[in-house]
């Protein structure tokens, strides 16, 4: 597995480490190199599983004290007025 790691990225920036379940966990500490491995590693066919980045992941909002007659319309258009997606 290192030896094919290598053909995608400097193996020598990668950590590794073997999970109880006979996998491997490997954790990539450059945004770049992590776009560039997941990209090799789904041009050639190969089996993993990546987190969501938590700068793409979307955040959630707890909004309290609301009325439960408040139009929740109204709150979507005031949360996109100033330019969040909902």
């Amino acid at each position: 597995m290192l030896k094919k790691l290598s053909e995608f990225t400097n193996v020598d920036t990668l950590l590794m480490k073997l999970l109880a379940n006979n996998a491997v966990k490997v954790i990539v500490e450059m945004l770049g190199e992590f776009r560039n491995l997941v990209k090799r590693l789904c041009e050639n066919n190969i089996k993993f599983y990546a987190y969501q980045l938590k700068m793409e992941r979307p955040f959630k909002v707890v909004i309290r004290n609301l009325s439960s007659l408040t139009n929740v319309e109204e709150i979507k258009m005031a949360l996109k007025a100033i330019g969040h997606d909902v």
